[in-house]
């Protein structure tokens, strides 16, 4: 007998972003888990508390409290205590291509989101998937995915990487069951990408990883280092994935 998933979407707004949070269950698990709002509540509960903390356009942020002077030692958060380490170490293995002080201050954006998708996703979803509550899960934030499926499960994920001059064309398929997906581009998700020098060679690199956090910086980090710089950078640190080149010739790593 063939049997039909049910495929739950919500919506959620945060950081100025659309997040979309996907649950897959089968006939039983919808049975057992027909209103999954608690654990949607959570995740937007979390993703607003992040943007209320890290936003440098919340003037009482903790990161805009730092780039004051006015946040003490004392009062950062193991939140903030993480990620700052996280950018520290970042900014260091790729050599100043992923910048978190690219505005001339602390300024974690091209971290933050993927930290945060990750985090929601290890604390809200996995325990779903790992206790088979649901088949399959996604969080999504304005095309970074954090996704996972159930042990045993066939069911896989199915993802675009969309042209980065038409927003409505696909010109890769991505057949998956775990992992994440982070795309960087020149475009105005890159405002928060400093070329400190590099050549600006790449129009959007998109990034497989196990985890969104070394996903987001390594797919800044190439925009940032341009074709041949990262390239040559993929040789000696591990990454898979599309690039798109100034020509739209497309790249595998």
């Amino acid at each position: 007998m063939i049997t039909t998933n049910t495929i739950k979407t919500y919506n959620l707004t945060a950081m100025s972003l659309p997040f979309v949070l996907t649950l897959v269950l089968d006939p039983k698990q919808a049975d057992a888990m027909p209103n999954p709002g608690a654990v949607v509540d959570q995740v937007g509960a979390f993703l607003k508390q992040v943007d209320q903390d890290f936003s440098a356009f919340k003037p009482t942020s903790l990161v805009s409290r730092f780039q004051r002077g006015e946040l003490a030692e004392g009062e950062y958060t193991e939140q903030f205590k993480e990620v700052l380490d996280l950018a520290t170490k970042a900014e260091e293995t790729t050599d100043g291509a992923f910048d978190p002080y690219y505005s001339g201050k602390y300024d974690p954006t091209g971290m933050v989101k993927g930290w945060a998708i990750e985090q929601a996703f290890n604390a809200y979803l996995a325990p779903l998937i790992r206790h088979q509550r649901v088949t399959a899960a996604v969080l999504n934030g304005a095309g970074d995915m954090r996704f996972g499926v159930m042990d045993g499960s066939d069911f896989i994920w199915n993802i675009g990487i969309g042209d980065p001059n038409d927003s409505e064309r696909m010109i890769y398929q991505l057949d998956i069951q775990n992992g994440a997906v982070a795309t960087s581009g020149i475009g105005p998700q890159g405002n928060h990408i400093s070329l400190k020098g590099f050549d600006a060679t790449l129009e959007q690199a998109t990034i497989i990883s196990d985890n969104l956090i070394e996903a987001d910086v390594l797919a800044l980090a190439a925009v940032a280092m341009g074709k041949e710089a990262f390239l040559a950078f993929s040789e000696t640190h591990e990454a898979n994935g599309l690039l798109v080149d100034q020509n739209m010739t497309e790249i595998e790593l």
